[in-house]
């Protein structure tokens, strides 16, 4: 299933990703509705938020941990403009506050 991430960086700006079936996103999940730097969470969810922010970033040196094997990789599938998607999604929405 293809795994559509909205990354709100608030108040900023709001970029979309479009991962294929191919990527393994199950861990994901665990950010939907969660913002980085907005309230406590368990620590295995504030893992995988930094997790997730790493494998967004456009720059290794941007990442918490570089040496994550997804740091920095899941930049190439954002989406600029509309898309169509013809399959079945699972959309997570996610971010941090600025």
């Amino acid at each position: 299933m293809r795994t559509i991430i909205i990354y709100d960086m608030h108040p900023e700006e709001i970029q979309i990703f479009s991962l294929p079936e191919h990527e393994d996103a199950e861990w994901v999940v665990k950010c939907h509705g969660m913002y980085l730097n907005s309230s406590e969470m368990d620590p295995d969810v504030e893992e995988a938020c930094n997790r997730l922010s790493d494998a967004l970033s456009p720059k290794l040196e941007y990442c918490s941990d570089p040496e994550d094997p997804l740091a920095a990789k899941w930049a190439q599938y954002q989406v600029d403009g509309a898309f169509v998607v013809d399959e079945p999604v699972r959309v997570i929405h996610t971010g941090f506050l600025l």
